[in-house]
């Protein structure tokens, strides 16, 4: 994941749960234990010791619900 968000130019903003997509309790093990933070720190650890980026130029240009819903309207549908 950190060998993605260097190449990409990408901070530790893009990084996602499973759950922020589609609303499946994933990875439901780390929310479970309420270690999602302690998983993006390590991350993020990693990535500065790369010397990627730590947060994007464009955090706008994550999705938001209203762009997945024009994207992705099938997805809306199934959960809606």
């Amino acid at each position: 994941m950190v060998q993605l968000l260097k190449k990409r130019g990408w901070g530790i903003d893009r990084v996602r749960k499973h759950q922020d997509w589609n609303g499946k309790y994933c990875p439901h093990r780390i929310l479970s234990e309420g270690r999602w933070d302690e998983v993006k720190a390590a991350i993020e650890v990693e990535l500065k010791a790369l010397g990627g980026k730590t947060t994007s130029k464009k955090a706008a240009g994550a999705l938001t619900q209203s762009k997945k819903a024009i994207l992705f309207p099938q997805l809306q549908k199934s959960m809606g």
